[in-house]
């Protein structure tokens, strides 16, 4: 999920992998005895998705790619839903896409984790 859409049912897009969905980001060594978990000294946080994307036809997947496209570059953040977790996000970066087959494009999302 992200934000409200679902995306294989909207987008017809599933994860075939996550780096990063249920890590921590890195402790920064400052002297305090807050608790460790505090994130005011933590190091920012990425998250990298591989995703894949399925259609009926290349212009199908054009019209679905340029949709959730203008959905990650729209103001703001986002929230995603992966794995049993919710994370809020914005992404770094554009997608580059790959066309794997007549109606399968692959991509990587690049997000930097806010919460």
């Amino acid at each position: 999920m992200l934000d409200e859409y679902d995306l294989f049912k909207d987008f017809g897009i599933s994860m075939s992998s996550s780096n990063g969905i249920n890590n921590t980001s890195e402790r920064i060594d400052v002297s305090t005895t807050l608790p460790y978990m505090a994130t005011a000294y933590r190091s920012a946080m990425d998250l990298s998705l591989t995703c894949k994307m399925f259609g009926e036809s290349l212009a199908d997947l054009y019209q679905k790619i340029t949709k959730f496209e203008a959905l990650c570059i729209s103001p703001g953040t986002h929230q995603i839903k992966c794995k049993n977790t919710s994370r809020t996000i914005y992404f770094k970066d554009g997608i580059d896409v790959k066309v794997e087959a007549n109606a399968v494009l692959s991509f990587d999302l690049k997000c930097r984790v806010i919460q």
